[in-house]
């Protein structure tokens, strides 16, 4: 039997993470990121709490911060890190939204990845392109629309 665990690594590695790049990201694990000079323009994979070997859920953040206003607020809290993470509220500092919210449905999506027999690519597929599709056809154009209106 493969784990959810293994089932969402290939999914990550073998499927989104490619996808992620061919449009334009960088980054590994959990956490990619649109280059740009002024802004951090990201995305956190944030895994449930409740995971375990039978089941694996998640879901998608975005979030984006003027790299000039990250840096007033470190100058404020020294405890804040070099960059964002997408996975965490920065609070009026920038925007963090779930990508559930930008779905046609409006509501908080949590994607699952479920252990089975049969391959690892089998079990990963359709949820796999699921998130690609959400995230090419809804992620990233809101990603860009709030770095056009950053200051």
């Amino acid at each position: 039997m493969v784990t959810a665990a293994a089932v969402y690594a290939y999914a990550m590695r073998a499927r989104i993470a490619p996808h992620l790049r061919a449009l334009g990201f960088q980054g590994s694990g959990q956490r990619y990121e649109l280059p740009r000079e002024k802004a951090w323009a990201q995305l956190g994979f944030q895994k449930s709490r409740g995971n375990t070997a039978r089941s694996v859920r998640f879901t998608v953040n975005l979030s984006v911060i003027g790299k000039a206003a990250w840096e007033r607020a470190r100058e404020e809290a020294s405890w804040l890190p070099g960059r964002p993470n997408p996975n965490v509220h920065h609070g009026s500092r920038g925007e963090m939204v779930r990508i559930g919210l930008l779905l046609p449905s409006g509501s908080d999506v949590w994607w699952g990845f479920e252990a089975g027999e049969g391959s690892v690519e089998e079990l990963a597929e359709p949820c796999a392109t699921d998130v690609c599709t959400a995230i090419t056809d809804c992620a990233v154009p809101h990603l860009h629309r709030a770095l056009a209106a950053l200051p």
